[in-house]
């Protein structure tokens, strides 16, 4: 069995970063639990989105700090069942250079 939380961190969550993990989630082996940290607050559309298409999928949980890289290391205590991703390195965002 693989990872089965799935810690996603990025100072900006946008529409993009949740269409890469429900994309991974569909094509490889779903995750149990999605946790998202994030420096800014969610914007409306991200949110809806979240809603209508990981929601679905997996438990996620959403956590806003401004050192989102320092809580994401402080919450990577699951040891080997946790999968930390800078989200500017995953899915369609790492291959289209938007990263921030």
């Amino acid at each position: 069995m693989g990872k089965t939380i799935f810690l996603g961190y990025r100072r900006a969550i946008g529409i993009m970063d949740i269409q890469g993990i429900v994309d991974y989630m569909k094509n490889n082996e779903p995750f149990e639990r999605v946790i998202l940290v994030s420096g800014a607050d969610l914007t409306e559309p991200v949110k809806k989105y979240i809603e209508k298409y990981l929601k679905p999928l997996v438990p996620v949980e959403v956590i806003v700090e401004k050192n989102y890289v320092k809580k994401a290391r402080e919450m990577d205590h699951f040891g080997d069942n946790v999968w930390a991703v800078n989200l500017n390195e995953f899915g369609d965002r790492a291959m289209s250079e938007d990263a921030d």
